[in-house]
């Protein structure tokens, strides 16, 4: 079973995804609605992977993604972000393996999650 963590500063679209992703049998590890307690959350529960939000106050997931790298390098970076593809090919160069747009079937996310992890 892999352990998800959920980053994003929208409580209902964390509500959506926790209940989304335990039916599809993955663990959620926790969540967190800024970039700084994403990366607490991560160095606390060792996730296997982190569903991140790009535009969130204080340290967004833009620039949480390297920190993300450095603090926990074989976590595996989901985004999932209403900021538009302009900020995809930003998120995937700065580290991310995946990004998926809010407006996106939620279905992706779980696709993409799995691929991530059993593919890398």
């Amino acid at each position: 079973m892999f352990r998800i963590a959920l980053v994003d500063d929208s409580v209902p679209v964390r509500s959506a995804l926790r209940e989304l992703l335990e039916d599809e049998g993955f663990e959620i590890a926790g969540e967190a609605g800024t970039g700084a307690e994403g990366l607490e959350l991560i160095q606390a529960e060792s996730p296997d992977a982190v569903v991140l939000d790009l535009a969130m106050p204080g340290l967004d997931g833009l620039r949480a993604i390297p920190k993300i790298r450095e603090l926990a390098p074989d976590v595996k970076i989901v985004v999932l972000s209403l900021a538009g593809r302009s900020l995809q090919v930003d998120a995937l160069e700065a580290g991310a393996h995946a990004y998926f747009g809010k407006g996106e079937p939620m279905q992706h996310v779980v696709v993409g999650l799995r691929s991530v992890l059993q593919d890398g």
